[in-house]
């Protein structure tokens, strides 16, 4: 990896502003290095689904559409910060809908919004490509095709819970790294509370990834 690749961008870098096009999408995607079977497959499937759906960011796309998504790390590397999303009842990554055709633009722009903190840097190649099944209350379950980048906090950062959210909390990336993909794992929320999760295999894969490529940064 090169260090033009290991470069961190801020929110107001012309790199991240909207695009609006399906190919600066699928260009992005392209560029990214699959670490194994699974990702290659997930890259595939990926272009293949943009091919073939000229709509494919559009979230009235039925059969589903492509999305950004972003791990938030600590200033030290050791923690990222995730959110208890209110309507899918999850603990996920911040993320959303990219309409707007930049990737990392939507990424970073998810990450400010949902987790309230402001002066976030972004590595603007993919850390991951995942697809999988939504089903949000009231509407046609589908298909998320995201793509998962990683973004680092400033020092001394406050997260700030938004509407989007039912609770902040931070992870421990040893934790997620060595727990079994199926353990208890119990995490101290922003709002101070202790709680108890069941660590999905989807975030377990992410945070070994999302810690490999902080130790290039």
């Amino acid at each position: 990896m090169s260090e033009n690749n290991l470069r961190l961008l801020c929110f107001d870098n012309a790199a991240l502003l909207p695009s609006g096009s399906l190919p600066h999408a699928t260009r992005i995607i392209e560029s990214f290095v699959p670490p194994d079977k699974q990702s290659t497959q997930f890259q595939a499937d990926t272009l293949d689904f943009c091919r073939t759906h000229p709509d494919a960011l559009n979230r009235t796309c039925v059969p589903g559409h492509i999305t950004a998504s972003a791990f938030l790390l600590d200033p030290s590397r050791n923690r990222f910060l995730l959110h208890h999303h209110r309507k899918l009842q999850l603990w996920l990554q911040f993320g959303g809908h990219c309409e707007s055709g930049n990737l990392p633009g939507e990424s970073l722009r998810e990450a400010q919004e949902e987790s309230g903190i402001k002066e976030l840097a972004i590595h603007p190649s993919p850390i991951d490509l995942d697809i999988h099944r939504v089903s949000p209350p009231g509407k046609t379950p589908h298909l998320h095709y995201d793509c998962a980048f990683l973004v680092i906090a400033p020092p001394d950062a406050e997260a700030k819970r938004s509407e989007e959210s039912l609770d902040l909390g931070w992870f421990s990336c040893n934790k997620l790294e060595t727990a079994p993909p199926t353990a208890i794992t119990p995490i101290m929320t922003t709002s101070g509370k202790t709680q108890e999760i069941v660590l999905e295999k989807r975030l377990h894969r992410l945070a070994v990834i999302s810690k490999r490529l902080a130790a290039l940064l």
